[in-house]
């Protein structure tokens, strides 16, 4: 008999079974509460179990005894677990994709899988029981255009940003993770130049001050070189009329890049000088 009242203390897919395969019937959800069978798991267990199937048919157990539900009822409650391997098999593998009893489990297909025979049902044990059979589940993922294993979710790409004037993209440092060396740094050009036809010689290592320019000189009556030694340390650049004062007060210097009455000259007519000392 059917019953108005919806199920209670049922899981949903018990629930579920119970109204769309039972119609809600009053004497099924008795039985069940009876022999404490709430969940789908439950029903499993019961089917399996020759004791409970029989108190779940008959009042006690007892077959001379009241009736719970008839036999037809009993016929098709024991199917159940058959009915959902079958929905199964044809649906896909386990655990990949599992069947949603609520949307799959209608009496439509209950009452078709109750016309199949055992080979129609695909069942193995030859008495109308089906199990859940990989192989066959893994057909029907090939006929249902799946993979056995269900592609992995991938994060969502981010936009590569655009380089604008005001937002430029700058280059990676290297981190731990990221271990590309940093573009090295260009060498300075060392620059040259000509004193009585010996170039001039860069050493910035030894001057705290600056990058000094190292000079000899040469004797006017003899061409040869005294050993004395000018270090000329440059500090700031002057602009050229500071040169030009710097020049008239030192009248034995002169722009030209020679040497005239055994003094020392500047190579370069434009360089400029912030002071300058003379070691032995």
């Amino acid at each position: 008999m059917a019953s108005t009242n919806n199920p209670r203390g049922y899981d949903n897919d018990l629930t579920h079974i119970i109204i769309e395969l039972f119609a809600n019937a009053k004497e099924l959800k008795a039985t069940l509460k009876a022999n404490n069978i709430f969940t789908l798991r439950n029903l499993y267990a019961a089917v399996k179990k020759g004791d409970v199937r029989k108190h779940v048919r008959w009042k006690n157990g007892d077959p001379t005894g009241q009736e719970m539900i008839t036999e037809e009822m009993f016929d098709d409650l024991l199917l159940v677990p058959s009915f959902l391997n079958w929905l199964q098999n044809c649906h896909g593998t386990l655990p990949e994709y599992p069947i949603d009893i609520g949307a799959d489990v209608t009496l439509r297909k209950f009452n078709m899988f109750l016309l199949l025979d055992d080979h129609g049902r695909g069942g193995l044990h030859g008495d109308g029981t089906v199990s859940y059979d990989p192989a066959t589940a893994e057909k029907s993922n090939v006929r249902n255009n799946r993979s056995s294993v269900p592609p992995a979710v991938q994060p969502p790409s981010l936009p590569t940003p655009t380089p604008t004037s005001n937002n430029p993209i700058v280059a990676t440092q290297p981190t731990a993770c990221n271990n590309d060396p940093a573009p090295a740094a260009s060498a300075p050009t060392p620059s040259t130049g000509s004193n009585n036809n010996s170039p001039n010689t860069t050493a910035g290592n030894n001057s705290a001050a600056g990058s000094s320019t190292t000079m000899t000189s040469a004797s006017a009556a003899s061409g040869t070189t005294t050993g004395n030694v000018l270090t000329i340390s440059i500090n700031n650049k002057l602009n050229r009329e500071s040169q030009s004062k710097m020049a008239a007060s030192v009248p034995s210097i002169e722009a030209g890049g020679q040497v005239q009455n055994n003094n020392f000259i500047m190579s370069d007519p434009f360089l400029d000088i912030d002071d300058f000392a003379i070691r032995a």
